[in-house]
């Protein structure tokens, strides 16, 4: 055969090969500029039922999605954060919503509908018709959502924050990796990945803020606390607020989820953090400055006992940065001139002074 001839026929071959598969001739450097919103867009989350995880679920996103629900606290913020107004069919909190979220987010959350307590169940959400469910862990049972699984079978999309597992379980080893990840996948979900990534450098510049001036020597004990009643739930060295604190240079235990009085007079902290939830704004400390037996532990007797928000240490998302500047600054207290100086120009600043944190000084 001739050369030139098969030459030429092999270019036709290959033209009419490129036409039939859809590709189209561009150099290797326009064809890889594919953008994000153009394919399917995937996130790891979880599969749960009866506050259990089940195992874990891939949800896929041909397009951001149009009829969103948000049940928590949380997971409304981040929405707020995330999504646009007319995308979001109704949002859901524990408690007032409008005393819960930052200032950057009030305007937004007016426009939206806010579920009264008792319509977060299958009959009302299936009514609405979602095409996304963003909700914690201990929503989906059977009197409110059911199960994830009971969404997806009806095309509906579920997303649940990996670390909002239950104060009694200390199974799965929480982290701010974990959170991190949670804010960059809203930023797949809702097609705002430079968004995500802009609030994971804001946090990442915050805890190197304190790690840089962490002080060398002795580390201060530390511990988390939260009083149920006739039992004291302890956040340990296994969850989110624990692996804050290692990463700002203090020591915290590993101990069993639910502690006695005793168990709290044994490891004998330097410092309590007390989790205040329901906006509650510091009364939950009473419990622990009160009680004449727990006197003799060094974080009483030295005055170092502070409140901490519930939303700041659990499935936090954006807070988590509220949760390192709190216990970093309890831990540094002479760096917060210096610190607040840095939050001018953040895109998620510092609200220190509306969050109204308490100290044991202010029950004296």
């Amino acid at each position: 055969m001739n050369k030139k001839k098969f030459i030429v026929e092999i270019a036709v071959i290959l033209f009419i090969s490129s036409v039939l598969s859809g590709c189209s001739i561009y150099s290797k450097d326009s064809s890889a500029q594919i953008k994000q919103s153009d394919r399917a867009r995937e996130v790891k989350t979880l599969n749960v039922a009866e506050y259990s995880v089940l195992g874990h679920s891939i949800q896929h996103f041909e397009k951001n999605p149009q009829r969103v629900i948000a049940d928590g606290l949380g997971e409304t913020e981040m929405v707020l954060a995330f999504a646009d107004p007319e995308t979001i069919l109704a949002v859901y909190g524990f408690y007032n919503l409008h005393d819960f979220v930052k200032p950057q987010f009030k305007e937004k959350l007016n426009k939206l509908h806010i579920l009264k307590q008792g319509e977060t169940n299958k009959e009302l959400i299936l009514s609405l018709q979602p095409d996304l469910i963003i909700a914690e862990q201990c929503s989906f049972v059977s009197k409110s959502l059911g199960t994830t699984e009971f969404w997806n079978k009806r095309g509906i999309k579920t997303y649940v924050p990996a670390n909002t597992n239950s104060p009694g379980k200390h199974i799965v080893k929480e982290s701010i990796e974990i959170e991190k990840q949670y804010i960059r996948d809203f930023g797949i979900i809702f097609g705002k990945e430079k968004l995500a990534d802009m609030y994971v450098k804001d946090i990442e510049q915050t805890l190197q803020f304190f790690q840089k001036r962490a002080k060398n020597g002795s580390k201060q004990r530390v511990m988390v606390v939260e009083n149920f009643g006739k039992t004291i739930a302890s956040y340990d060295k296994t969850k989110l607020v624990g692996d804050m604190v290692l990463k700002l240079g203090g020591t915290i235990p590993e101990t069993q989820p639910i502690l006695g009085e005793e168990d709290l007079l044994q490891e004998n902290p330097d410092i309590i953090f007390v989790v205040c939830s329901d906006g509650d704004r510091g009364k939950c400390m009473e419990f622990f400055l009160r009680k004449p037996q727990f006197r003799t532990i060094n974080a009483i007797k030295r005055k170092k006992v502070y409140s901490i928000e519930l939303e700041s240490m659990y499935g936090a998302g954006l807070r988590v940065k509220d949760g390192l500047e709190r216990i970093g600054l309890v831990l540094y207290p002479e760096f917060e001139e210096e610190y607040r100086s840095t939050q001018n120009n953040t895109i998620n600043p510092s609200y220190i002074d509306w969050l109204d944190y308490k100290s044991a000084a202010d029950f004296e």
